[in-house]
């Protein structure tokens, strides 16, 4: 697969629906199977939407583990609310159908984010205002 390259500097703010939700989010024992298998403790999830394959859209997985520059660290605001912030730029892997969205300036749209594997999905992508490049940045 080729590789994307993103620039981004933003929080992301997660509100759960209920206290608890995410119950590996504040789990050691979660945290310490990412370290002992080498995953990532955090991603942020994208999606470009093909007009032609509506069944397949192309996702984009920004992990903390991929920064060339910075990092993504996650906050823990209340029992619900969590800030995700992603701060630097990262190397993403990106199915090659994903190359001609890219180039024609297309952004993807963030559709979720993942902590200790455990990913939240949101209701409604969001849009992004990221640097999104198929050459390095």
């Amino acid at each position: 697969m080729p590789y994307l390259f993103i620039k981004a500097d933003t929080e992301i703010e997660v509100e759960l629906p209920k206290p608890n939700y995410m119950m590996d989010w504040e789990s050691a024992k979660a945290e310490k199977v990412c370290d002992e298998y080498d995953h990532p403790k955090c991603t942020i999830n994208l999606q470009i939407d093909d007009p032609n394959d509506s069944l397949s859209p192309i996702l984009i997985h920004i992990s903390d583990k991929n920064a060339i520059t910075g990092s993504i660290t996650v906050n823990k605001v209340s029992s619900k609310k969590y800030i995700f912030s992603i701060n630097g730029t990262f190397k993403a892997s990106i199915h090659k159908l994903g190359i001609p969205f890219i180039t024609a300036g297309v952004r993807p749209n963030l559709i979720g984010v993942t902590r200790f594997r455990e990913g939240f999905s949101f209701d409604e992508p969001r849009k992004v205002d990221w640097i999104f490049s198929t050459k390095k940045i």
